[in-house]
């Protein structure tokens, strides 16, 4: 596979490029009151620091940008990729006890996250395996 972007790769980039402009577009819909928002959305949102957004914007940047160098097959990819879930994961858990998280997302909210989690620690197994494969250079 040296020298080669399987449909994995290609996968890959393509659920991280999604899950960036859906959640940009969310964030821009609920800030510009463009959709209907509970109680407990509202006061999450209302609770966001310039600090939040900056995490945010940190961890889809190093998702987006590990997701292009795994295109790229560059190595790099493989500790950019642990950032952004490490980030988001300490995001969430800083989130969920101090600024109202669970019960602005909800059940569904809450098992689509630890979904995208699971996966996202499976891209990052994968792209360990093609680094130590040597495909990643």
């Amino acid at each position: 596979m040296s020298g080669t972007r399987s449909f994995w790769i290609w996968s890959i980039t393509a659920f991280f490029l999604a899950a960036s402009v859906l959640i940009s577009l969310a964030f821009i819909l609920a800030l510009s009151g463009r959709i209907d928002l509970t109680a407990a959305q509202q006061a999450y949102l209302d609770g966001l620091t310039p600090l939040d957004y900056l995490v945010i914007g940190a961890v889809m940047a190093c998702n987006l940008l590990g997701a292009v160098l795994l295109v790229m097959l560059r190595g790099f990819a493989v500790p950019l990729l642990v950032t952004g879930w490490a980030f988001g994961f300490f995001q969430l858990l800083w989130h969920a006890v101090g600024k109202g998280w669970i019960s602005a997302i909800g059940a569904p909210g809450i098992a689509s996250f630890a979904a995208a989690n699971f996966l996202s620690l499976v891209i990052i197994a994968y792209a360990l395996s093609l680094a130590r494969r040597g495909v990643l250079h």
